[in-house]
Parts: C-alpha cells; structure tokens; sequence
C-alpha cells in the first residue's frame, strides 16, 4: 500500500499530461511541457534534483533529439523520392486490383512491419512505412487513424523482438547478467509479444475497440 501511495504523484503527472490533451485544454507540445515541469518537480521533491541527473537528462534528450531529426530527414528524402516516382500511387492502384481479401493485404502489412521490427526502431519504421502504406490503405477503404493505431501497436511489438529491440538493451542494463542471460530476457518477453498480437488481431477483427475513443474525440470536436 505504501508503494502505491508513493506512485500517486507520478499518476497524478501522467493523468494531467493525457487530460489535458483528450479534454483539448493543451496540444501534445504544450501537455508535454507540462510532464517535463512535473518531471522536475517530482525529481526535486524526492531530492533527485542534481546537476549529474540534469547532466545526463540533458545529454540523453539531445541524443534522441538528433536520432529522431536523423530519422526524419532521412524519411522525408524517401518519401520525395517515392512521391517522385510515384511508387505510392502505383501500389495503391495495384492493391486495389488484387485478387484477395482487402483484410489479408492489412494483415500482409502487419507481417512486414512485425518482420521489419527485428532490425529497426519504431520511428524508422514508422516512417519508412508510411509513404508506402497510407496511400494503400486509403485506396482499399480503411479507416487511416485504425491503420495508424494497429501500426503503433506493432510498432511496440519491435520494442521485445531480437536482436534489435530497444526495451531488450533496457532489460539488459537492469539485471545481473551473472544470474539472467539474454536468452532469458528475450523468451521472458516472448509472452509480452504473444499478447500485443493477440490484441492486434482483436482490433482488426473488431475496428470499434480502436475507433470508439477517436470517434467521441470527434464527436466532441
């Protein structure tokens, strides 16, 4: 009771950040600058506060920081190039001409973004699909914020899965690795994996548990 009790705060932070965001009083950014004032409050509160803390925040923030705009960058010559060769329009045209089930071309993708997941990090993957997919998915009829909540829930699947899984490293820096291997780590999470696809294949069989909250969002709106 006492571990939950000392959690309040940080629950108290999270649910101040997504609120304002779903109540439309902030915008992500601005919700965001909120998490990190509360961050540092919290940080100061349990007297964590330092300038090596801060150092190595900083320093961590300006690396991704720099992976992320790296990323960016790099998608954005990608997607021009496509959008230059006119690859998105060719495959949507192309899809829709298929001879298969629309559900079974979603169900490809998924595959090929859950294999893309072994070798690369969700925001490489996110925008390295995305000019590819998105024109497809519109030209067989799919609603886009659907495919871009089943595309962030495998994206987290890349997260779990060797040998390029960032959570996995994560894991990895936490444990004693005289006691755990990383074989461990990674059939430890083999379940977490089993459960994130089971709830993929549940929103795509039933579109609604992903829908009805961006649905009332827009109702609000």
């Amino acid at each position: 009771m006492a571990g939950l009790v000392d959690l309040l705060p940080l629950f108290g932070l999270i649910f101040a950040v997504l609120g304002t965001i779903y109540t439309g009083v902030c915008t992500p950014t601005e919700a965001a600058s909120i998490g990190c004032i509360g961050a540092l409050i919290l940080a100061a509160a349990n007297r964590k506060l330092n300038w090596p803390n801060l150092r190595s925040t900083l320093l961590r923030t300006v690396q991704t920081n720099c992976m992320v705009f790296a990323i960016v960058v790099g998608s954005s010559i990608f997607a021009a190039v496509l959008a230059y060769l006119q690859v998105p329009q060719m495959l949507a045209s192309s899809v829709t001409v298929l001879p298969i089930s629309r559900w079974l071309v979603i169900m490809m993708m998924m595959f090929v973004i859950l294999i893309m997941g072994c070798f690369f990090d969700p925001s490489s993957i996110i925008c390295v699909t995305t000019p590819i997919f998105v024109p497809a998915v519109k030209a067989l009829g799919f609603d886009t914020v659907w495919y871009g909540i089943l595309l962030m829930m495998n994206s987290e699947i890349a997260t779990l899965t060797p040998p390029v899984g960032l959570n996995l490293f994560i894991l990895m820096k936490m444990v004693d690795r005289t006691k755990i291997s990383s074989s461990d780590i990674v059939i430890g999470c083999a379940i977490f994996v089993g459960f994130h696809i089971i709830n993929m294949a549940l929103v795509i069989a039933f579109p609604q548990l992903a829908l009805w909250l961006p649905t009332l969002m827009r109702g609000a709106g």
